[in-house]
């Protein structure tokens, strides 16, 4: 009857020793892990005209940052700010947006596909800080892996800013090819 006893009790700690070494293992493989995201981007965004919304391309310079939350090791949400500078016309016109970004990283490999949007409003810096209007990117890129935490990226993208026109008074878009070279910090 001691051998059946000590038999049953060394199953049942046997099996809560491997229960416990399951949980362990899913917990480190876990795709959820929060965290910090930021980075820094320039471009320059290649004006053009459009067909689907009233408006012309102005080309501008750009450098922006962002900081926020990794919410996987592929989603994050950050907010951001920079400084854009419009110069095609004889008025250039500098703006600073202020926009939330979703960056998708689609897989976890030294070299990597992203894909981002944003969405935010600018206000015009020369004119002390007055509307501007809103502001819309979307993002196709890679990313690489230069250290655990660290990427370079690039890529290309299209970006919708809105803003009106001292000439006519009235809403105007400003459509553009971007071409973006940045760091992503995680």
């Amino acid at each position: 009857m001691k051998k059946y006893l000590i038999i049953i009790l060394m199953l049942i700690v046997a099996n809560n020793i491997f229960a416990q070494d399951t949980t362990n293992k899913m917990k480190s493989n876990s795709s959820f892990k929060m965290g910090y995201s930021g980075g820094i981007e320039a471009g320059y965004d290649v004006g053009i005209r459009s067909f689907w919304s009233p408006g012309f391309g102005m080309d501008r310079k750009k450098i922006e940052i962002n900081s926020g939350l990794r919410i996987t090791s592929h989603i994050s949400i950050v907010l951001g700010t920079g400084l854009h500078h419009y110069f095609d016309f004889d008025e250039k016109k500098t703006s600073a947006p202020l926009f939330l970004n979703t960056k998708i990283n689609l897989c976890d490999k030294k070299i990597s596909p992203i894909l981002s949007l944003s969405g935010g409003y600018s206000f015009n810096i020369k004119n002390n800080f007055e509307n501007v209007g809103f502001i819309v990117n979307s993002f196709i890129g890679v990313q690489y892996k230069i250290w655990n935490n660290f990427s370079f990226i690039g890529g290309i993208g299209l970006e919708m800013q809105k803003f009106e026109l001292f000439l006519w008074n009235e809403p105007a878009y400003s459509n553009a090819i971007t071409l973006n070279i940045g760091f992503s910090f995680n």
